[in-house]
């Protein structure tokens, strides 16, 4: 047994650390890196790698386990690797987006009743807030993951576009296959690799994890690509984003078309054209989408009792609850129910 491993069983290299879970305002020089062959080790790494997450081994010779770990501004960089079959489970994830990409061995995740089959140089998975996660890890199998916390792709997204979108939810699977799939998990693993060797990261780490962010926002689907969008090459005139964020601060109040092109400045049949050519959308196109995010906010933060209706008919999806359901569906990914009940786990 390696002189790390001693350490490790000595509880001093796998104390919780706040500065993984709230990386520091400045790239890390290098990696934090740890070895171990113990039980009760090797689940507390993994909770470093999913804070909140179980470790469940199942049976096999001596485990053994390495993670390599370290921080940037708003990210956090692992790999993993284990000689044994096991089950890592959370009830849902934190404020954090998570990139899994399986170097060697087929990886089986499922996300809520959704099944993906991490199959090394075709799938990745990109996890979002609020899922609940089981990964079946076969022995031999060498994982990927970057972590990004969710106040930092917030604050690109508003670089970026101007504007805030609420809680993102990503499509589940990263093709590879795909040039925009083999951009963001090549960038990824680049990261990840950087970190592992313990190499200084400074402002090349910095600038390569904004690029990582800036493809995951761009060329990945989910929740706000719409703002993304921009049909025959036209850029969104001022009013349209002055209309985005008048229902960005609405969506809760009944409104009409009308009352969006009132606050725009322009007639209603402007504004239409407009959303189209910039956001290949109607304006109340993006009101429905606004008030699918805060119902799903308002589910994963519901009291006791809270029925999925009364969300749905306080953001005027009152008319027709599988209308409602099928769109919540195809947006998030799960059934507002599920949401629901995920978000009460959590609490």
């Amino acid at each position: 047994m390696g002189r790390m491993s001693r350490t490790l069983q000595n509880n001093r290299a796998l104390r919780p650390s706040p500065s993984f879970h709230r990386p520091p305002p400045q790239p890390a020089s290098a990696a934090a890196l740890f070895e171990t062959d113990h039980p009760a080790s090797i689940a507390s790494a993994w909770t470093r790698l999913l804070p909140g997450s179980e470790l469940r081994r199942e049976g096999g010779p001596a485990a053994t386990c390495s993670v390599s770990l370290t921080s940037l501004e708003g990210a956090t960089l692992v790999r993993y690797r284990s000689s044994c079959q096991a089950v890592a489970s959370a009830s849902a994830l934190d404020s954090a987006y998570v990139l899994a990409t399986a170097r060697s061995e087929r990886v089986l995740a499922r996300v809520g009743v959704t099944t993906v089959d991490l199959s090394p140089g075709r799938w990745s998975l990109l996890l979002s807030p609020g899922h609940p996660i089981s990964l079946h890890l076969p022995s031999g199998c060498e994982l990927e993951f970057v972590r990004v916390e969710r106040s930092a792709l917030d604050r690109h997204l508003l670089s970026l576009t101007g504007r805030r979108a609420g809680r993102l939810v990503f499509e589940l699977p990263v093709d590879l296959d795909t040039a925009g799939g083999k951009v963001v998990a090549g960038l990824g693993t680049l990261l990840v690799e950087i970190a592992a060797g313990g190499r200084e990261t400074g402002l090349f780490g910095a600038r390569l994890q904004d690029a990582f962010l800036t493809g995951m926002l761009t060329v990945l689907p989910h929740s706000a690509s719409h703002l993304f969008v921009q049909r025959g090459g036209g850029i969104a005139p001022a009013y349209v984003r002055k209309a985005e964020a008048f229902i960005a601060e609405h969506a809760r109040e009944p409104l009409r078309l009308a009352d969006i092109a009132a606050a725009a400045g322009v007639s209603a049949r402007s504004l239409q054209a407009a959303f189209r050519r910039s956001r290949g959308q109607r304006p109340l196109d993006a009101l429905r989408d606004q008030r699918l995010e805060l119902a799903r906010q308002d589910l994963l933060e519901a009291r006791e009792g809270t029925k999925v209706a009364e969300v749905a008919a306080s953001l005027g999806f009152g008319g027709s609850q599988g209308r409602f359901a099928a769109r919540y569906r195809q947006r998030f990914g799960e059934s507002p129910q599920e949401t629901l009940r995920g978000g009460r786990r959590r609490r």
